[in-house]
This record gives C-alpha cells, structure tokens and sequence, in this order.
C-alpha cells in the first residue's frame, strides 16, 4: 500500500505563483492613495490594471460597526471599535453632506486606479441612492452611466402601512474611458470583430444568459440554419447571434434569493450579500485572471466570489473583525478549491496605520 501511494497521482488544486492577492486593514481613503502612488501601482498595472470595482459602502446608518456574533450556543453584540465609532462619526457626523464628502474621495481614488476598460458597481438602497448616482456621474461622466440594477429579494418585513415594503436595492453601473464599441447592422458576422470586450462590462454575457433564457434557443437554432443556407460555405460568428437574438443577457431587475437569517454561510455581518450576486456580476463582468477590488470588503464575498472564478483580488476594510473573518473565509475557500483540484492563489495581509494605538 505505501509502494502504490508514492506512485498515486496527486489530484489536488495548486497554488499559482505571481500575483499574490491582498487583503489591507485600514482606512480605504489612505489605502486607495498609496495605491495610487505607492509601490504596488506598478504591480496593479503589470497585471492590466483593476478591471472590476464593486463596493457596498455603509448606507445602513451603524449596520457595519455593531453586530451580532454567534459562538457556539451563545450570541452577543460586537460593538464597533474607537477606529469605527471615529469612521462611523466622519461618514454621518453631519448628515448627507458628510456622507457625499467621504464617498466622492474614494470614488475618486478608486477611478485613477481602474483600467481603461474597466467597470464599477456601486450598491446602495434607496437612502443614498440619489446622492451617490450624482456623484458617479460627476467623476465617471454621465455618458459612462450603463444601468440601474434592482436587485430585488424577498425578505419578511410584515404589515407596512405607510409606505410600499422596500424590497430592492441598487446597483449602479458605469464605465470608465471611452464610450462602448456598438455593434452595427452590416458587420454583426465580420470575422475580425473581437467580442472578448467588445462592450466592456458585459465581456461574457453567455456566462449568465441562463440566468434568464435557456441555453439553447430554438430561435437561435433556426436563425444559424437560415444564415448557413443563404451563405454557403461563410462561418458564423456565434457571439453575434446570440446579441442579435436576445440582446443583454439579464435585464436590469435581479431575482436573487437574499440570505437567509438561518443560512449556514452567514457569518455575523447582517449586511451581508449572496455570492449568487456576487459571482454574477465577476462572471458577466470580467474573464479569467483579471484584477478585482473591493474596498468596502466586510465579510469577503467579493473576495469568495473572484477566487473561486478564478480571478485576482484585492480587498480592504476598516474593521478589523471584517479583516479576520475574510481571512478565515478565504482560507475555507484556498482549501475547497485544493481539494476539488482547482488552483488558487495564496493571499497576503498586509496594513496601513498603526491602528492599534
């Protein structure tokens, strides 16, 4: 038995070498501007620059610094650290106008580091949503703009009488750089067009059309036979057909299951998101090996998301409890891609700030 073990093929995932991913505890505004001028801008850019940025900063007045934390049998509340209060203080000290200050900052931040063909997804719900659609379109440029998504869920919030139950919330979409490459009548089968980004944040829309329409189409199949009739002998070009059919993927309404209070992936944080979200977004918005960041990063599911497609990341949080958390969640995760065989990358934490004085 020992013989034939020494001679078994080891099946399980590797880590990958190059790009490490990183996790940052700290102020993202500090964060986000040593990235910009510091070092690792370089590295970023080595690997095409960040693709996708989505974010969920705190619209929920106090929801990301106080939390219910089960251990066990027991539960207890998590109260928010000096750092937090103090963070908690400088986004809601006065109202909306310190909210628009803090978030236009790392906004602008974040847009100097985002590549050419890069895209943002801001979620909000309907208490900043207004502040923050202006603010995307003053540094981003209302030409950028692409969708308002309703992420709509279904959630108990019993008898309401003064107002609809609010059942969505938003993400908003924009671009940066120049306006998308649109398909024309004439060249929908040339075959040197490039689909791979040929609208930029939607560069694998059949990754999630089943999300809304089957994988095959009688349409589709119909208009393939039609076109190889008419056209002997001419390939078609299969991405085109697919536009030319169904146009965008999904609509701009998202019915995602939101986590249950009993889920076994929740993890403390009640703001928490499902990975369907998540990994439907990355999987639409980015291929393989690109460069993901989230710096609002709470409980790391952008971070479980983009390892598990395969993408690289990088995360940050004030919070320290966000910090540990993530790091164990995305140590869980190294661990099921190795034993499923697929490969991962290994990931530093790294800080800013002597956050302990």
């Amino acid at each position: 038995k020992l013989q034939q073990a020494l001679f078994d093929v080891d099946t399980r995932g590797r880590q990958l070498k190059g790009w490490t991913n990183k996790l940052i505890w700290g102020d993202n505004k500090l964060i986000l501007s040593s990235l910009k001028n510091g070092p690792l801008r370089q590295e970023i850019q080595e690997q095409g620059g960040i693709k996708l940025i989505y974010i969920d900063p705190p619209f929920d007045v106090g929801a990301d610094f106080s939390m219910k934390i089960e251990i066990g049998d027991e539960e207890f509340i998590k109260e928010p650290s000096v750092l937090e209060r103090i963070a908690y203080s400088d986004t809601w000290g006065k109202g909306a106008d310190s909210f628009i200050a803090m978030i236009y900052e790392r906004l602008s931040l974040m847009a100097d580091l985002m590549a050419s063909d890069s895209t943002i997804y801001v979620h909000c719900d309907w208490r900043v949503n207004s502040y923050v659609r202006l603010v995307l379109d003053e540094i981003f440029g209302k030409e950028n703009f692409r969708n308002e998504i309703a992420w709509h869920y279904r959630t108990y919030q019993g008898q309401v009488k003064n107002y609809y139950p609010r059942k969505h919330d938003t993400l908003l979409v924009y671009v940066k750089g120049e306006p998308f490459f649109e398909l024309q009548k004439d060249n929908l089968f040339e075959d040197n067009i490039d689909f791979t980004r040929w609208n930029r944040f939607l560069v694998n829309q059949n990754e999630i059309r089943g999300d809304n329409y089957p994988k095959t189409d009688s349409r589709f199949d119909v208009f393939i036979k039609k076109w190889q009739k008419e056209n002997p002998g001419k390939p078609v070009n299969k991405d085109a057909v697919l536009y030319k059919l169904e146009g965008m993927t999904v609509d701009s309404v998202w019915d995602i299951k939101a986590l249950d209070p009993k889920d076994m992936r929740r993890l403390g944080y009640p703001t928490q998101k499902p990975d369907e979200l998540l990994e439907r977004i990355i999987k639409a918005t980015t291929q393989e090996n690109d460069l993901i960041a989230d710096f609002f990063v709470g409980s790391g599911t952008t971070l479980a998301g983009a390892e598990k497609l395969g993408r690289k990341w990088i995360g940050s949080d004030l919070g320290k409890f966000s910090i540990h958390t993530t790091r164990k969640r995305m140590i869980g995760v190294q661990r099921e891609l190795a034993k499923a065989g697929k490969d991962f990358r290994a990931f530093e934490i790294l800080n800013l700030g002597k956050y302990e004085r």
